[in-house]
């Protein structure tokens, strides 16, 4: 196995409709193509069996297709769960026990955003690392999309432009300006206007690469 990856999936929130219409069916067909190699732990507060877990599961599936015997045998094996509050320790500590060997776990948190900060604390992460690792992925696309909205909107002024140029520094939008009305320096003009048309799809481009992801999962 190549060291670099993940050897356990941990899914926070297990039981839930996430998990249950979505996580489980792309599991199941990782396995049919033989690409589920690690085990999966869920963790979930409702107090159920491992059974009924894997009984939660199948019904998942069954909801899209038809469910071969021998391959959910395997998916099944492949299950694990672990059952407490995401506030207490001891519900980590059972955790740690199911994970055995494992070195490289990769988690899932299927759970509402206002509890990612506890579990996140409960794995032993800092503050930092919380808003490193969870809150800035997640607001990644908002302060892509805000910073592009407000360059595009902008590009039309004038009179901000002027201001935070403070009367000594001209900045593009009003020397444009200047070269249409003043100085009638029109291909000068054109051209300033074609490299900041050029830059403000440049930035398009890079915000749209940015949140691509999102709209793709």
């Amino acid at each position: 196995m190549n060291p670099d990856r993940s050897d356990a999936l941990i899914l926070f929130g297990a039981t839930g409709d996430l998990a249950f219409k979505k996580i489980f069916p792309a599991l199941y067909a990782m396995t049919i193509r033989d690409q589920l190699s690690m085990p999966v732990i869920g963790v979930a507060r409702s107090g159920w069996t491992l059974e009924r877990f894997r009984a939660h599961a199948r019904r998942s599936i069954e909801q899209d297709e038809a469910v071969d015997d021998a391959t959910f045998v395997k998916f099944a094996a492949s299950l694990q769960y672990v059952e407490g509050d995401y506030s207490r320790p001891e519900t980590y500590l059972a955790l740690r026990a199911a994970l055995g060997d494992a070195k490289r776990p990769l988690y899932y948190l299927a759970i509402p955003p206002d509890m990612f900060e506890t579990v996140a604390q409960g794995l032993g992460a800092s503050n930092w690392r919380i808003f490193w690792r969870i809150y800035v992925p997640l607001t990644l696309n908002g302060i892509f999309a805000g910073s592009v909205l407000v360059f595009v909107l902008s590009l039309g002024f004038f009179i901000t432009p002027a201001l935070l140029g403070g009367g000594r520094v001209i900045m593009i939008a009003v020397l444009i300006e200047q070269q249409v009305r003043e100085t009638l320096n029109w291909p000068f003009a054109a051209a300033l206007s074609a490299v900041l048309l050029a830059f403000t799809f440049a930035v398009y481009a890079v915000a749209q690469r940015f949140t691509r992801s999102e709209a793709t999962t």
